[in-house]
């Protein structure tokens, strides 16, 4: 779920990505400003009122491991619906078929929990996220830390959960000035970055965040950014970032000191940049 800092106590819902095996699926509720981005949106996010707030609908594959919007899953004999829990308590289904049971979230990162098992051989075949099997070998689920989409192209596997900005930023348009520095990351706390560099004009196309640093183009390259290839650029307050002409900071360049949605003469021109402190 994608949630906007808007001021209210829960914020403004603006999408989801769910996963479906190999699969990543986008969705985005009515009203939202989130369109397609590099990955089309596959449908609305429903809505259902609970204790008199709007939550949002997912359905998970019967004895498998895919999770979509509903109604793309919707129960077809037996099935269980699942609430929030209001005591914070679990409950347990009374039957195959159940229309009212609480669930309760489980922390990832308590103390024991799934992230600090990931070096535990009797539960993962790695440290990278893949259950260890049993029936199916090498098994067939993941940790969210090993969830991949095959052909997202610049999302890296693993980053729904370790650089989850930089998919929302990839997956959707008009996400607006979403930046990319984590206040928070404890799967990955050196991702995002300080800029964002874009592939088109308007904030479009692929999307890299890159912290403070100088990046030649086979640096630029490491990260996915194809040569003359950038457009447009976010950037925190207080940080600049010099676009140049040629690898190894050569040829002409621009220095850019605030959000810039076209680089007009530039674009399509860098092939490598600088990024400092004012």
């Amino acid at each position: 779920m994608i949630v906007e800092k808007d001021g209210s106590t829960y914020g403004s819902l603006k999408g989801a990505v769910t996963v479906s095996h190999s699969d990543f699926f986008s969705y985005v509720p009515s009203g939202s400003s989130f369109v397609s981005g590099l990955e089309s949106v596959d449908g609305t996010l429903q809505m259902r009122d609970y204790n008199g707030e709007l939550h949002p609908i997912t359905a998970q594959d019967s004895k498998g491991h895919s999770l979509k919007a509903w109604p793309q899953h919707d129960i077809d004999g037996d099935g269980i619906i699942y609430y929030p829990s209001t005591s914070g308590t679990a409950q347990i289904p009374s039957d195959n078929y159940d229309t009212y049971v609480e669930y309760k979230l489980v922390d990832i990162f308590e103390t024991g929990g799934l992230w600090d098992q990931r070096f535990n051989t009797e539960l993962f075949s790695s440290p990278g996220g893949g259950f260890k099997g049993n029936d199916f070998k090498t098994g067939g689920a993941n940790a969210p830390w090993a969830w991949n989409d095959g052909n997202d192209g610049i999302v890296q596997g693993g980053e729904f959960a370790t650089d989850p900005a930089k998919l929302a930023d990839n997956y959707f348009d008009g996400v607006g000035n979403l930046s990319r520095t984590y206040t928070d990351n404890k799967y990955n706390s050196s991702a995002g970055g300080v800029v964002t560099v874009y592939q088109n004009c308007s904030y479009t196309g692929y999307a890299v965040a890159l912290p403070a640093g100088d990046y030649t183009l086979a640096q630029l390259k490491s990260y996915g950014i194809v040569n003359d290839d950038l457009s447009s650029v976010r950037l925190d307050n207080g940080y600049k970032i010099t676009f140049y002409q040629n690898d190894n900071f050569g040829g002409e360049s621009v220095v850019v000191t605030g959000n810039n949605s076209c680089l007009g003469g530039f674009n399509d021109k860098a092939s490598s940049i600088k990024i400092s402190a004012i």
